[in-house]
């Protein structure tokens, strides 16, 4: 069937051929876009951000935490403990003595260790 002249102009000038909802429609997909670009950005360099020294001593005081639950189920016998215990405090008192040596004189804090 072959459309006359008449017709096409017709289907031309339908609500959305000469409506103004096309650049709405393509500002808000750009916005959207630009929102995502903008969270992943900010995710990536929270994660990026995060102190290696810090991530250091949590890992060791959460490892001796774990181990001692293992211990109190019967999974690790007592001298696999002890030497478990005795190289992640070692590790544990060394991560802390240099986050306290790097910080300035100032700022050290109270120490909990009797004098």
């Amino acid at each position: 069937m072959f459309l006359g002249k008449i017709e096409i102009e017709r289907l031309a000038d339908t609500a959305w051929a000469n409506s103004d909802v096309w650049p709405l429609i393509r500002a808000s997909f750009w916005f959207a876009a630009l929102f995502i670009v903008l969270a992943m950005g900010v995710y990536f360099v929270r994660k990026l951000a995060v102190d290696p020294d810090e991530e250091a001593a949590t890992d060791s005081s959460d490892l001796l935490t774990e181990f001692r639950a293992l211990h109190s189920r019967g999974t690790l016998s007592d001298d696999e403990y002890k030497t478990i215990k005795t190289k992640l405090a070692a590790r544990l008192r060394d991560e802390l003595n240099d986050n306290d040596q790097s910080k300035p004189a100032g700022d050290k804090g109270v120490s909990d260790q009797p004098t």
